[in-house]
């Protein structure tokens, strides 16, 4: 997936700018409000660029790839007894 650190940065800032709004409704202060929205932004978007100079482009798609493969590969049968094959009947002409 092309784009991915962008919508994570994307993300990242609504849910700040979200986080502020909601801070501020429920009373805080407008400076603690204000160092939340540039403390969340700030932290996503060092984030997005740390992990984009560190992986590159298609990083986070290779990492969950990577996690997802065995460490190894244990075979007790023949690979012919793993794999059924029933046989096939001859095609009849009419």
């Amino acid at each position: 997936m092309r784009g991915l650190y962008f919508y994570y940065a994307a993300g990242g800032l609504i849910t700040s700018v979200f986080a502020t709004l909601l801070g501020y409704i429920l009373g805080a202060p407008v400076l603690v409000a204000i160092l939340l929205l540039f403390l969340g932004s700030g932290s996503t978007l060092l984030w997005c660029y740390t992990r984009n100079n560190r992986f590159g482009r298609w990083g986070a798609v290779k990492q969950k790839v990577h996690q997802l493969k065995p460490q190894f590969v244990c075979q007790y049968q023949s690979f012919n007894r793993l794999i059924p094959v029933r046989p096939t009947t001859p095609y009849k002409l009419r």
